[in-house]
């Protein structure tokens, strides 16, 4: 669609600049012979770059939070989460650890659903998947998850910060036994905000009873 090339261009935006600041350093003018070719997509809008900057300064602002520590800073990090839900896997746009803090960022570009980072559950998973990357080198030494979603074009920088433990319980308890049953196929399909996002929802029963009864509903008004 034109918002996911949208995003996809912004996106890149935003990785190029992290990138040649936190991981392969480079001068403004190379920086910008690296972005010619994204700004010169049909999907470019200038608007990115302002939005683009507002995730790096919170890149940098968070890095520095970690004072000595001098956190590892990863960028496109792909996060399996598949001990907790099967086959569970995704893309965290940036990971930050150092002491005893692992930190999950994602950059969302689109502005019409602004996006919590409390109790958030794609966060939260990549965090599990983060932990599973991380801790054989970290070991114990993590106990804080720190959760960051930056969208600038609704509502700016959400965060939220919790526990190693908590994380890890909830994805015993909460996540691993409903992923395992959707997974198996003898889940309960439930309707919701989140249908707008399902890849199937054109062909789920459950969408189309709750549609057919707010349609009912609205009749008898």
């Amino acid at each position: 669609s034109e918002y996911a090339e949208t995003g996809r261009v912004a996106h890149s935006i935003a990785e190029v600049k992290a990138r040649s600041y936190f991981l392969e350093p480079v001068g403004k003018r190379q920086l910008n012979a690296l972005l010619k070719p994204l700004r010169a997509d049909p999907h470019y809008d200038k608007g990115m770059e302002a939005a683009t900057d507002m995730y790096l300064d919170y890149l940098k602002e968070l890095a520095m939070s970690y004072g000595t520590a001098q956190p590892a800073v990863a960028l496109e990090v792909r996060v399996n989460y598949s001990d907790y839900a099967p086959e569970g896997f995704g893309t965290s746009d940036c990971v930050m650890v150092g002491g005893d803090m692992l930190a999950v960022i994602d950059y969302k570009n689109g502005a019409g659903v602004p996006v919590s980072a409390e109790h958030n559950s794609q966060m939260m998973l990549y965090a599990l998947g983060a932990l599973k990357l991380y801790a054989p080198i970290y070991g114990d030494t993590i106990k804080r998850i720190h959760m960051a979603i930056v969208q600038p074009n609704a509502g700016g920088v959400k965060e939220w910060e919790t526990t190693r433990e908590y994380v890890e319980a909830w994805g015993i308890q909460e996540v691993r036994p409903i992923a395992e049953l959707a997974y198996n196929g003898v889940g309960n399909f439930a309707a919701g905000d989140w249908c707008r996002f399902c890849p199937v929802k054109a062909q789920c029963t459950a969408r189309a009873t709750t549609l057919l009864g707010l349609e009912a509903d609205k009749n008898k008004t």
